[in-house]
């Protein structure tokens, strides 16, 4: 196992680039209406991730812990700018946060993949 934060983001994104392109296509052939909602919540959520991995690896790495406040202050700012994008997806058509949420929580998936893959 490899317990290197950059080998995670890379093996994360890897999985987010198959999730994407599969549910992707799902979505466009049942809900085309929707696909470019639910796209951005992938987007947003592999954002989110990257942006809290790379602070927290930041935070623990170099400054031995001291600002560890930070972390909370980045938890708080990224749970606001995902609620404002949901909230102007949904002034636009109430059922893009359907969307949004769905693609936001299909991102799960790849952080499911990277688990079964260093159980192995």
């Amino acid at each position: 196992m490899n317990d290197n934060p950059d080998y995670m983001l890379k093996k994360v994104i890897y999985y987010w680039f198959i999730v994407a392109s599969i549910l992707g296509v799902l979505v466009y052939l049942i809900f085309s209406k929707y696909v470019v909602v639910f796209i951005i919540g992938l987007f947003i959520a592999l954002s989110n991730f990257i942006i809290n991995t790379v602070i927290i690896k930041f935070i623990l790495q170099r400054t031995n812990g001291k600002y560890r406040f930070l972390i909370t202050i980045s938890l708080i700012l990224r749970i606001l700018i995902i609620c404002i994008i949901g909230l102007i997806l949904t002034t636009y058509n109430k059922f893009n946060v359907l969307a949004y949420m769905g693609g936001f929580c299909s991102y799960l998936i790849c952080l499911v993949l990277y688990g079964i893959n260093i159980n192995k």
